[in-house]
């Protein structure tokens, strides 16, 4: 929804991706919340009958333990799942201090890239896709 209403009025790129950042980090914060208060009862159980070990959960917090704000900032500026990441941030017991800074420091260089790109090629990379898309028909 992002990429099309920057494309459509490109002036408002700033104010789109500020109201998309504060989303993003607000469902972030909310499935951390998840997996905070639902892994134990809920989310071990399902890892469980899907065939997710305990040595795989185990190894899973470790990462979380030494890497853990590092994986949720590189799941926020990579097509990586954030949700995911930030449900296992959660539920693996990673600070807040440490989580909302890559978590809001992530979103916030992404959608900046995007409004940028968006703003100054968008409409000349939906032109080209308009061409092809003509050439076909």
């Amino acid at each position: 929804m992002f990429a099309p209403l920057v494309v459509a009025d490109p002036e408002r790129a700033p104010r789109l991706a500020c109201w998309a950042v504060a989303g993003a980090v607000a469902g972030g914060c909310i499935a951390y919340l998840i997996g905070a208060q639902a892994f134990e009862s809920v989310g071990r159980p399902v890892l469980s009958a899907l065939g997710v070990t305990e040595a795989n959960l185990v190894s899973s917090a470790g990462m979380f333990e030494r890497h853990g704000w590092l994986l949720v900032f590189v799941a926020t500026i990579s097509p990586l799942s954030t949700k995911l990441t930030c449900i296992a941030a959660g539920a693996f017991g990673l600070p807040i201090p440490q989580f909302l800074p890559a978590l809001v420091v992530g979103r916030a260089i992404r959608f900046t890239a995007l409004a940028l790109l968006l703003r100054f090629a968008g409409e000349k990379l939906s032109a080209g896709r308009a061409m092809r898309d003509e050439g076909r028909g």
